[in-house]
């Protein structure tokens, strides 16, 4: 700090007062009169008559360079290299000049840099014999460093501010620092944005002659809406020791590039317009100050921004040309009306970049305009209306109902080839999916029968897991493990067979005949239902067990002892057929 006057203490017992009250003369333009008196008055008044018009909201909505003072996380939504230059004269020689600048990236968030200057010319100086020592210097300053980022295409936005403040009151400065800190989350769905900014996070603090005054922290709650035309917004700050101080305000886009506003707040009444062409943005602000108790005046705000950047795209760092190519061609289909291309293109640009801004952009553009189009009544034609409709889905990723409308309005204008190339593609998806889906159930299946097959053959169970084996190769003709392991199956139970098999009986002794009237039948097999069922069971467990001339041998048993049996009858024909 650094003392340019020698003032003795009457002295500055005198003019310090009124120079500090002459330094924030700007409560004219602050939401409430008892601002007046805080170290950052020149900053609670705001940047920008877009944001002064509509009542001084700000905390969830994209504007321009101003955007860095008033939510830093907002920063994340704008796409574009854009300067802003703000000069106001106020009264009493006051004067407010802005000046900012955002620098998008495409790795790395986005940039903007920013100054804030508040000052009073030709304030005489007078020392304690009433003689004039010249002219007194006031001027504060603010500048900011900002950044604000999201992951692709995602409704949450981050962002921070590195603030330098600095003062000279009649040649005593001081300067000090603090940081900003904001959010911001946009239900896409709904056209809800809400966000919150935190502000002096850590100072500044500031030392004039001795006396140290903090900027005090503050809490702004905002959120927004657009409905068909209508910007709407509110905010609520809360700052350290005050009331929460409401507002709010509204912006009308109907007769676009020409932008109507109006706002409200605690003390004041605002309205303003905007005026966009070629890349310019000219806004203009009215207010009238304590509107409801003690008329304090009117105040007038103008600023000037401009957008540097058509193609955005061309400035940052590490575009391919694949990239400039798709997003281009994005654009071009958009500027024709073919949305269902533009909307391809965009996913192809996120494909090759999946963080690039305006692809993402543009796609969430035509589903809010598509959607704000259909809600506010503006699209009435029931073939616009399918169209529509089948665009919001599409986008959505909800293809069924996508093809559902693209088939109405085919049905009503059957040569619109880009929505008839649209449903060859979502046949096309559709068809790509079920067959994924379809593959994936293949392995899925193939990796159970492979693991169950294993096991079965770890604990000996070789005919379940040959079964197993089989199945596995009928999926997958080509899989060698499992052609090896059934092989080593059928030899395990071929082993067990073979230790399995019955002893064969001895040949009976060749005796005389017996007298012919001893051969009947009915005195050796007499017919025993309950016996032949038993050795048909034995018979089927040999079957099982893949021993066939076991089973068949049991089977002509049975038969023997219930000749009529069908159910035997036909096991003993499937036997011998096997054994062919």
């Amino acid at each position: 700090m650094k003392k340019a006057l020698n003032l003795n203490p009457r002295f500055r017992s005198i003019v310090l007062p009124l120079v500090l009250f002459v330094s924030g003369v700007n409560a004219f333009f602050i939401p409430s009169s008892e601002d007046a008196g805080s170290i950052d008055a020149y900053l609670r008044g705001g940047i920008g008559a877009r944001h002064l018009a509509m009542g001084r909201t700000g905390a969830s909505y994209v504007s321009g360079a101003e955007t860095m003072y008033w939510n830093p996380a907002s920063l994340a939504g704008l796409s574009a290299f854009e300067g802003m230059l703000s000069y106001n004269m106020l009264f009493a020689d006051t004067y407010e000049f802005f000046a900012g600048e955002i620098i998008p990236t495409q790795w790395w968030g986005n940039f903007g840099v920013g100054m804030l200057r508040m000052g009073v010319e030709d304030v005489e100086g007078w020392n304690a014999q009433n003689l004039s020592t010249g002219k007194i210097e006031n001027e504060t300053s603010a500048y900011f460093v900002s950044y604000g980022n999201s992951a692709y295409a995602s409704p949450l936005e981050l962002g921070a501010t590195l603030k330098i403040v600095h003062h000279n009151v009649a040649g005593y400065t001081d300067k000090g620092f603090g940081f900003d800190a904001g959010a911001r989350y946009t239900f896409f769905s709904h056209f809800i944005s809400v966000g919150a900014v935190y502000r002096n996070l850590m100072g500044p603090s500031i030392t004039l002659i001795n006396c140290e005054e903090i900027y005090p922290p503050s809490l702004t709650l905002g959120v927004s809406a657009n409905r068909g035309y209508f910007l709407l917004s509110a905010d609520a700050a809360l700052s350290s020791g005050e009331n929460i101080k409401l507002s709010a305000g509204t912006e009308y886009s109907r007769y676009a590039p020409f932008f109507f506003r109006a706002g409200i707040n605690e003390t004041e009444l605002s309205s303003g317009f905007g005026y966009e062409f070629s890349g310019w943005k000219c806004n203009y602000a009215y207010t009238m100050h304590s509107a409801w108790d003690e008329n304090l005046g009117s105040s007038h705000r103008i600023d000037l921004s401009r957008a540097f950047s058509g193609d955005l795209q061309k400035f940052k760092a590490g575009a391919s040309k694949d990239v400039t190519r798709a997003y281009k061609k994005a654009r071009r289909w958009a500027r024709k009306g073919k949305l269902f291309y533009a909307v391809d293109a965009s996913r192809e640009t996120l494909e090759l970049d999946n963080q690039h801004e305006e692809a993402a952009l543009l796609m969430r553009r035509v589903y809010n305009d598509s959607k704000s189009g259909i809600d506010s009544g503006k699209i009435t034609r029931f073939e616009d209306v399918s169209y529509s409709r089948g665009l919001i889905a599409y986008i959505d990723n909800d293809l069924p109902l996508a093809l559902n409308y693209l088939k109405q309005n085919l049905n009503l204008v059957p040569s619109n080839k880009e929505v008839r190339d649209t449903v060859n593609n979502i046949n096309a998806a559709i068809l790509k999916k079920r067959q994924e889906a379809e593959a994936r159930d293949k392995f899925q299946k193939i990796d159970q029968y492979m693991n169950d097959g294993i096991y079965l053959y770890s604990i000996e169970n070789y005919a379940a897991a040959a079964e197993k084996f089989t199945l596995l190769l009928a999926l997958a003709p080509d899989n060698a493990d499992a052609a090896r392991y059934l092989e080593l199956c059928r030899n395990a139970i071929r082993e067990m067979e073979e230790k399995n098999r019955p002893a064969p009986a001895p040949r009976p002794a060749k005796k005389a005949p017996p007298p012919v009237e001893e051969k009947k039948p009915a005195l050796k097999f007499e017919v025993d239902p309950e016996k032949a069922e038993n050795l048909y069971n034995d018979g089927l467990v040999e079957y099982s067990l893949g021993r066939i001339k076991n089973a068949l041998h049991y089977w002509e048993m049975a038969i023997k002892y219930d000749p009529k049996n069908k159910k035997i009858k036909k096991a003993i024909i499937n036997a011998e057929k096997k054994l062919k």
